[in-house]
């Protein structure tokens, strides 16, 4: 039991000592380059503080763990079978590279250290691996849907308040008025803050893993609905007061008042979750 203990705690070690090397090299290979373009800083902060969640986690946990090599090998032969599509199918670009660094990454950690360590290490890998790597992928996959999702729904709560407005694509015409919704106006910017922010709100709750999860997925459609709201009111105040409605700080002020509203609604979710979850006090034995 003992070598098992050694073995597993020396395979840690390695796990981890890699990780933070990762991060080091995204950070010095993608992240000074893009001089805080994007999300990139975002994402390699939660990435890496996630990796320091895990680890200290990891260290509190004394139950001796064995390398799951069946699990190992599945990994990375999912690995190798990506790289081989993305090789066979050219032009993937950064998306199959980052998934394959993903699966070899997780591989590595099941082979090296444990199933608990891979599964301990599989956000903090995917954030890095995924989101750091391949950001582009991450706007092109949300950016449009995310704009469309928000135009229909703008459109319809226009039409229900009295304001008749149509959508086309992108785009919604109120009277003679045009306005497009692009990236900035899609809510990708917000869902990247949300994803971190979220993340450290649905932590603090202490909920179960599987409705921390629920409460973290539900964070996309309150974006989405509350976004849908926000273009609403900007459309609108552009209909009626012209071009002063994307002026400042009457832009951002709409903004920061949706990410208040998410976090509020987050944070609310999750309280009640928790008091569903708090059992009846039990009445003392007579």
């Amino acid at each position: 039991m003992k070598q098992m203990g050694y073995f597993s705690g020396s395979g840690n070690k390695v796990v981890f000592g890699c990780f933070f090397l990762m991060a080091l090299v995204l950070f010095v290979w993608l992240v000074v380059p893009s001089g805080g373009h994007g999300g990139l800083w975002m994402f390699w902060g939660w990435g890496v503080w996630l990796g320091i969640a895990a680890w200290r986690k990891e260290r509190r946990d004394p139950t001796p763990v064995r390398p799951d090599l069946g699990l190992a090998g599945g990994l990375i032969l999912a690995a190798l079978t990506v790289a081989g599509l993305a090789a066979w199918h050219e032009g993937t670009g950064s998306l199959s590279v980052s998934w394959t660094m993903f699966l070899w990454w997780e591989g590595f950690c099941a082979w090296r250290g444990s199933r608990r360590l891979a599964w301990r290490l599989l956000l903090p890998g995917l954030v890095l691996t995924v989101l750091v790597v391949s950001q582009e992928t991450f706007y092109w996959l949300l950016s449009y849907p995310m704009s469309r999702a928000g135009t229909l729904l703008a459109v319809e709560l226009m039409n229900l308040s009295g304001f008749s407005a149509v959508g086309r694509g992108t785009m919604i015409y109120i009277g003679s008025e045009t306005i497009a919704v692009t990236t900035a106006c899609s809510g990708v910017e917000l869902l990247e803050a949300m994803l971190i922010l979220g993340w450290a709100i649905v932590a603090r709750t202490k909920l179960p893993l599987w409705l921390q999860g629920l409460l973290y997925g539900i964070m996309l459609p309150v974006i989405v609905v509350l976004n849908a709201v926000r273009l609403s009111v900007v459309t609108l105040c552009y209909a009626l007061g012209g071009i002063r409605a994307f002026d400042e700080p009457l832009h951002s002020v709409f903004g920061f008042a949706m990410l208040l509203a998410v976090i509020g609604i987050t944070g609310g979710l999750g309280t009640w979750f928790r008091m569903l979850r708090t059992p009846d006090q039990k009445e003392p034995p007579k």
